[in-house]
């Protein structure tokens, strides 16, 4: 009798046991399941829209390959040696370095103004632009951008450079929201900033205190586009050419080297 109560007392700790086994391993997985929650979300809050601006940035990337590059210096800083002549326009002053100007299709308006080639072998367009005009034209609400852009926006020249420097690969997971916000923010300015022919090239210029960049190569792009700006204002000019390589760097560099402002008013 005794035997068979103490089989008994057996078995019913062995159900518990199991019972006991079968619980544990519920709770283990719920266990689990729960930590991979908290681990989801926790990703979510602190990496999820670094994850989702680092997808984007690298998609601007592949899809606008040019976005990649960034100013270098200027490769030919050499000065073409030829007879030029001297044009004005909107308060600027700068030289031709070209024989075969035709005067008659020679326009200047206020704020823009269009020279060209007797032969149509080169145009030359030019623009000018306020100070700080970049800057202005960024957003409504400057309090906020001062906080998210910062010193970029103490002038046109800092702001271009801020953005042209920029690239895909510096938006990673662990970049800070605000900063990978910032940049998302400078790429999608840069794809639109920049302009045909800058996959060719783009380099720092100067004339002067004047400061900016070239975008493209006059010997690999029909087109040209040169960007100079100061604490007073701003000039671009616009190169165009029937061939490449029939405009030289060193002809570009007469123009850029050459500008400055004048008193007199636009003729």
């Amino acid at each position: 009798m005794g035997n068979q109560t103490t089989k008994k007392s057996r078995l019913r700790e062995a159900g518990s046991g199991g019972k006991l086994a079968s619980m544990t391993r519920l709770e283990r997985i719920l266990i689990g399941i729960a930590v991979f929650a908290v681990l989801v979300v926790g990703y979510v809050y602190f990496f999820g829209s670094a994850t989702m601006l680092t997808v984007m940035s690298r998609r601007m990337g592949h899809k606008y390959p040019y976005i990649e590059i960034v100013p270098v210096g200027l490769p030919d800083t050499s000065v073409a040696n030829v007879q030029v002549k001297r044009e004005k326009a909107f308060g600027y002053e700068f030289e031709v370095p070209w024989d075969d100007l035709d005067e008659a299709q020679t326009v200047v308006g206020e704020k823009a103004a269009r020279f060209k080639s007797r032969s149509n072998r080169w145009t030359l367009g030019i623009m000018q632009g306020g100070p700080k005009e970049l800057v202005h034209s960024l957003t409504t609400k400057p309090n906020n951008n001062a906080v998210l852009y910062g010193d970029a926006l103490k002038s046109d020249f800092a702001l271009r450079q801020a953005i042209y420097r920029t690239t895909p690969s510096q938006i990673k997971l662990w970049t800070p929201r605000n900063v990978a916000v910032r940049d998302m923010s400078y790429l999608i300015m840069k794809g639109i900033m920049m302009t045909s022919g800058s996959e060719t090239g783009m380099f720092e210029v100067a004339s002067g205190a004047m400061k900016g960049y070239q975008m493209g190569d006059p010997a690999l792009s029909k087109k040209v586009n040169v960007e100079i700006s100061d604490d007073v204002g701003e000039i671009s000019f616009v190169f165009q050419q029937d061939e490449r390589g029939r405009i030289t760097q060193a002809e570009l560099n007469r123009v850029i080297q050459s500008v400055r402002r004048v008193e007199t008013s636009a003729k």
